[in-house]
């Protein structure tokens, strides 16, 4: 279900873009799923494709967002903007559950929603991600897409290698976005993934890692409107059974260089994060230079073996990353 790419090489993500979306799909996946094939064009993994039966899902799931939540304020130790159950006020604890007992209730997890679409295909090693998202924060949607590369942890996911088939639903303004992948250990591609890529141009010098007010984990990088863009390595190996760092993937060393000699970063890795499982990151603190080189090296360990690599791209100009502004007045509530 991967559409491969034998001889092709791009420099930017703009010459990487097509037109067409393997699998088809509404106006509002075309956008999205194929500014994303953009990126696993460019990294040469291939492009992701679309199924009906899954949309219907997504679909169905957006709906039932559309009647129940809101996305809104929740204060308590700290003002978080979060997902809040519109009768309730109270956050949404579980994203992907239903109440059977609710309006346009279609299933009580992602599987019994897929089983209800019809479906149809098996595969003993598919696994999920779902990403949830408001269309009152997406603006542009290129570059929101361009927005959720930028970020570790949404790179992991969206180039990974076995993407197998996925499906977009909107009820605004609400939106989900559900990939069914092949993990890892099982779809091996015999060399890391690396972004930037090696010889790419037009890189990003700069990133911004979390809007303000955004419901997050522990995170190394944290709050910060003022980094460099983060470089990473993505490692396929043998899973093993824990929930955190399945692979044992670990970074033995990681550097980024420049013409004015080594840059400070903040390496992250999957002991860091329980969210990251197969990537390592390096997080310029302050941004990168404009039109500039940098070489960067990084070398891991994962229960497969051991990985090293050095590579080089060039920034383009700054760039707006365009989050949605966000502010909370205590006095106010607003």
């Amino acid at each position: 279900m991967i559409l491969l790419l034998i001889g092709c090489s791009y420099d930017t993500v703009e010459q990487a873009c097509s037109d067409r979306l393997p699998g088809g799909g509404s106006a509002a996946a075309e956008e999205f799923v194929g500014r994303v094939n953009c990126y696993r064009r460019l990294t040469g993994i291939g492009s992701g494709r679309m199924d009906a039966a899954i949309s219907e899902a997504a679909q169905a799931h957006s709906r039932y967002f559309q009647e129940h939540y809101e996305y809104g304020w929740y204060v308590g130790d700290s003002a978080v903007y979060t997902l809040l159950d519109s009768e309730t006020g109270a956050p949404v604890r579980d994203w992907d559950a239903e109440d059977r007992d609710r309006d346009h209730f279609t299933g009580e997890n992602l599987n019994a929603r897929l089983e209800a679409a019809e479906y149809t295909e098996t595969h003993v090693d598919w696994g999920k991600w779902q990403l949830y998202f408001s269309y009152e924060d997406v603006g542009d949607v290129p570059v929101w897409v361009d927005r959720l590369v930028a970020h570790y942890q949404f790179r992991e996911a969206l180039l990974a290698p076995g993407w197998y088939e996925a499906g977009f639903g909107k009820a605004e303004p609400f939106g989900q976005f559900v990939m069914l992948r092949e993990n890892p250990d099982k779809h091996r591609i015999g060399r890391p993934v690396l972004y930037p890529m090696d010889g790419q141009l037009g890189v990003p010098p700069n990133y911004e890692h979390y809007p303000e007010g955004s419901s997050i984990e522990t995170d190394p990088v944290g709050f910060d409107d003022d980094l460099g863009i983060p470089v990473t390595m993505l490692v396929t190996g043998d899973k093993g059974a824990k929930n955190s760092n399945p692979y044992d993937l670990v970074v033995d060393s990681a550097k980024l260089v420049g013409p004015d000699g080594e840059v400070d970063v903040i390496v992250v890795e999957p002991d860091d994060i329980e969210k990251l499982q197969y990537t390592v990151a390096m997080v310029p603190t302050a941004p990168l230079e404009e039109q500039t080189t940098y070489t960067a090296t990084i070398a891991v360990t994962n229960q497969a073996g051991s990985y090293e690599r050095t590579w080089s791209f060039k920034t383009g100009k700054m760039r707006d990353w365009a989050y949605p502004e966000r502010t909370y007045d205590r006095d106010t509530g607003l």
